[in-house]
């Protein structure tokens, strides 16, 4: 899993290559963990270059929502493939 960090303004975009799943999850939260720390956390989550996602990837990024929820904030998720879609439905 490759994790690019960038910020516009004031939203943190994290985008994401690879696959999203039990090997990578840890590194993905602790990433979501640094850029929730602020308040309002405005996360942007770039999946475009993600090619699967598995239950704990899933989990990562509730675990996430609710983190940048409780700093006044929200996660979103942008540039899902089809495959990465189908399993958030």
């Amino acid at each position: 899993m490759q994790i690019t960090e960038r910020k516009v303004n004031d939203i943190q975009i994290l985008e994401l290559a690879g696959r999203f799943d039990t090997s990578t999850a840890n590194t993905v939260l602790e990433r979501i963990d640094l850029v929730t720390n602020t308040t309002p956390a405005r996360v942007v989550v770039n999946m475009e270059n993600v090619s699967f996602v598995d239950s704990t990837g899933l989990s990562t990024l509730v675990q996430g929502t609710k983190q940048s929820r409780m700093q006044e904030g929200d996660l979103y998720l942008c540039g899902l493939q089809q495959s990465v879609r189908i399993i958030l439905n």
